[in-house]
């Protein structure tokens, strides 16, 4: 009785929760036919009524089954279909993605080789007057700083070689030709993807 009294209900000392169930079952001898978990509007119940009977409502029941059969194949394609969409847009997407990228890395390239042919021409105008003070000052450090120079200049010379920028130029497939390029895309940038629809 103690557990009574500080307000707990006769059947709470239980450890099976409620003394009752949570629904009941009550037998009418109607019969039904029910499609349970698909709505969108069909008919998916059919059952014996005051006037007609289950077995008057067979073909009803089976062209009932056939519709809704028939709209989940259409909504599974439906589904399918957008999935694959989406699926294309998101490549679509990731292609112009690397399109971008690949205008970075040429934009990068085209300006180290601006700054290349650059430091070229500066040498050689630096080296025209210097290689006659080198020559006055067989073993000084002017004319070991010279050499070094020359050394520089030779190998500056060589990266902005044609043949070497076209070997470059293929190894990051930066300008790939028009057949070949498989960042391509037919048709053209995708739009961007709404975020907010209000």
């Amino acid at each position: 009785m103690e557990r009574y009294r500080r307000g707990l209900k006769p059947w709470e000392h239980l450890d099976h929760g409620r003394p009752y169930p949570d629904t009941d079952t009550v037998w009418t001898g109607r019969l039904s036919v029910k499609v349970d978990g698909y709505n969108r509007g069909l008919r998916c119940k059919w059952a014996d009524g005051k006037t007609q009977t289950i077995e008057s409502l067979i073909p009803s029941i089976v062209d009932g089954l056939e519709l809704i059969l028939e709209t989940k194949k259409i909504d599974r394609e439906n589904r399918e279909e957008s999935d694959r969409a989406w699926r294309e847009f998101e490549r679509r997407r990731e292609l112009a993605k690397k399109r971008k990228e690949r205008t970075s890395a040429r934009l990068e390239f085209s300006q180290a080789l601006a700054a290349r042919y650059r430091e070229i021409q500066e040498c050689e105008a630096w080296l025209t007057t210097a290689r006659g003070i080198a020559s006055d000052m067989p073993s000084s450090a002017y004319s070991r700083m010279v050499e070094c120079s020359e050394q520089r200049l030779q190998s500056l010379l060589a990266s902005v070689d044609p043949d070497g920028i076209e070997r470059q130029l293929n190894e990051k497939r930066l300008f790939p030709e028009d057949g070949e390029d498989e960042l391509f895309d037919p048709l053209g940038e995708p739009a961007s993807p709404r975020s907010n629809y209000w």
